[in-house]
């Protein structure tokens, strides 16, 4: 008698791939890690020890980041993101290329005041990734500086500025800015964010020359 045929099984689906568990868990390493980088360094960051402090294996945290580096460089990348996305939130409704402008210092300094880790990583970042390739901090600069670059040409052309090279004044402003971002976190504070981001602004814009000078 010909056996019957055993009916071919399906073969059992992966369990989906649940997407907001894996932000979820992406998030919570990548704010640990950036804490543990600003208290340690690069060099001394243990992923053994931020996996105990999560109650994860080791393996977890290179299943995200495949490497230290990686997971140095993603925390770096998100730190740069939040900041882009607030300056985008804080100047959407500026009525002026120059009100855009100072609304942006005001708010770059107001984020690194609030969050001193993020400005030790910052630091680290320029120091061990010098190829701007390999370093996030470098990138979403380019881009805000390319924004800067544009809201200042328009400041010339309205008369609020003088006419000179718009990339000449966004690189000034940059190495101005993150020296200040640096040095609030370092010293006493004698002035508020939002009065050193207006006396920052005031000066790079209008300079200390007299009519006399």
């Amino acid at each position: 008698m010909p056996r019957t045929p055993k009916p071919k099984l399906k073969p059992k689906s992966g369990r989906p791939i649940d997407g907001d568990l894996k932000a979820r868990r992406e998030e919570e390493i990548l704010i640990a890690a950036t804490t543990l980088f600003a208290e340690k360094g690069y060099d001394g960051a243990d992923t053994q020890a931020l996996a105990d402090q999560l109650g994860v294996g080791k393996g977890t945290i290179y299943r995200y980041f495949p490497s230290k580096k990686a997971l140095f460089l993603a925390a770096v990348d998100r730190i740069v993101q939040q900041l882009m996305k607030l300056i985008g939130e804080a100047t959407l409704g500026a009525k002026t290329p120059f009100e855009r402008l100072r609304s942006a210092v005001r708010v770059y300094l107001k984020f690194y005041a609030a969050n001193p880790d993020y400005i030790e990583l910052a630091i680290q970042s320029r120091a061990l990734f010098k190829e701007k390739s390999d370093a996030p901090f470098f990138q979403h600069h380019q881009n805000f500086h390319e924004e800067w670059h544009a809201s200042l040409k328009a400041s010339m052309i309205e008369g609020h500025l003088r006419k000179m090279p718009p990339a000449q004044v966004a690189d000034v402003m940059r190495y101005v800015l993150f020296g200040a971002a640096t040095a609030m976190n370092c010293v006493e504070r004698d002035l508020s964010v939002e009065e050193r981001a207006d006396e920052i602004t005031d000066i790079i814009f209008y300079g200390v020359k007299g009519p006399k000078g």
